[in-house]
């Protein structure tokens, strides 16, 4: 999820020329005696309650009130389903004109030719390709283009601070650098309180955090350099990385059950009161009014994980940010199917759409001004204001390194917290599937 050295969510004045809702320099409303056919396949359920989906069927509706002379056509699933469906239909040369696509299936539809470069679809309209949050087309980016254009981005990997437990350790502010944190866990283990609660049964939320740390320590762009063969992990960025979670490990940082929890019971313990510090998404945030308890919004506080040792945060803060889910548009697409799909994503997908998500507490990939945070739960708000600003965006592990390496960083990291391997053994066991994966393809 680039050398992007933009910093993420900061307001930039942009505008969006639509005439009659096609974009282009001069580009009308396709002429037909029938309405254009548009075949959509998405995800976007109706009774499900995620800022995106609400956010997306609006525009979806506008976007067919608006457009009489388009005829959207959906076909509409859980996104458990597309995740067979849509690979089937790719196989059977079948697929829609435009449908819900997963960032890691980029190479294969890219491959195969059967989606458009965004940079095709959408060429005689620069104001919406500048309109991008930089890096945060980059989950769908390959062999210098991109085919997917993401409704939402998720930071990953945010601390999350229960202040009442710290000050019961006598602790009276978040901790700036790694040593501090490391003074805290022990202050907090001397008084009984659990420092860092983690539920990594899902076998996932150690790479949060290791994603998170992995661009603070090796920089925005190390996943594409460990493909390239430029960077491994054995190198120096990642023994710090590395040695973060072990010296974590050896203070008793985590709960014993760390591998037997998910994250839901994590965050129950979290929500209980009962360990002063958690790992998460900016998800975590986005569920405050509903499920924070009043004792935790007045207590919490939360920020990017300390800084590193020999880490210079002047220009910004490095943070893994995933898209994994966006709309792709057909490659078969021309004339006036083509008219409408470049309206579709700007109307449904462009700057209004990201005003409508951000002010129901989404994050969007766009910049954009303007935005209504009246009805943003309060953690939402300091996100948008205290941390999106400083993030610089980099990529996360899931997204971008295949399956037999992501499960052994899981697997690698488990045992290094449970102190059954060292951390470059670790590391050297994280490489060598790395580099089986490379010499598979």
């Amino acid at each position: 999820m680039n050398n992007a050295s933009s910093k993420i969510l900061t307001l930039a004045a942009l505008s969006v020329a639509v005439s009659i809702g096609f974009v282009g320099c001069g580009s009308q409303s396709p002429s037909a005696s029938k309405p254009v056919e548009l075949n959509l396949l998405d995800s976007f359920l109706p009774n499900l309650s995620e800022s995106y989906n609400v956010s997306l069927n609006i525009k979806i509706k506008d976007f067919e009130a608006k457009h009489p002379e388009i005829k959207l056509i959906r076909d509409q699933s859980s996104s458990d389903v597309l995740d067979t469906k849509v690979p089937t239909l790719g196989a059977a040369n079948q697929l829609p004109d435009l449908f819900a696509v997963r960032s890691s299936w980029t190479p294969r539809f890219a491959d195969a030719k059967e989606v458009m470069p965004i940079e095709t679809l959408m060429k005689d309209d620069k104001t919406f390709m500048d309109g991008f949050i930089p890096g945060m087309l980059d989950d769908f980016a390959y062999k210098g283009s991109h085919y997917g254009i993401p409704w939402q981005a998720m930071p990953i990997s945010v601390m999350y601070y229960n202040m009442n437990l710290l000050k019961k350790a006598g602790i009276n502010k978040i901790p700036a650098t790694f040593d501090e944190m490391l003074a805290d866990v022990k202050a907090l283990k001397a008084k009984g309180i659990t420092p860092i609660v983690m539920g990594d049964k899902g076998k996932w939320q150690c790479r949060l955090l290791f994603s998170g740390l992995n661009v603070r320590t090796a920089g925005t762009d190390y996943l594409e350099k460990l493909k390239s063969g430029q960077m491994k992990f054995t190198d120096p960025p990642f023994q710090t990385t590395a040695g973060v979670f072990d010296q974590l490990a050896k203070a008793g940082a985590w709960n014993p059950d760390f591998s037997s929890i998910d994250y839901t019971q994590a965050r129950s313990v979290f929500f209980n009161g009962k360990a002063a510090m958690y790992n998460e998404m900016v998800t975590f945030a986005q569920i405050e009014d509903e499920q924070w308890p009043a004792a935790l919004k007045s207590a919490i506080q939360f920020s990017f994980f300390p800084q590193l040792p020999g880490e210079d945060l002047g220009k910004g803060i490095n943070v893994p940010i995933a898209t994994d889910w966006g709309i792709a548009f057909n490659s078969k697409l021309s004339g006036n199917k083509l008219k409408a799909a470049q309206a579709f994503a700007v109307e449904v997908l462009g700057d209004d759409y990201t005003k409508v998500l951000e002010s129901k507490g989404g994050i969007g990939v766009r910049k954009v001004e303007g935005v209504d945070f009246s009805g943003v739960p309060e953690a939402v708000k300091r996100y948008f204001t205290d941390l999106a600003p400083k993030i610089v965006v980099g990529g996360h592990i899931d997204g971008r390194m295949p399956a037999a390496v992501t499960d052994e960083v899981s697997a690698n990291l488990q045992n290094l917290m449970l102190g059954q391997v060292s951390a470059s053994k670790a590391l050297e066991n994280i490489q060598a599937a790395l580099d089986k994966a490379l010499k598979s393809k």
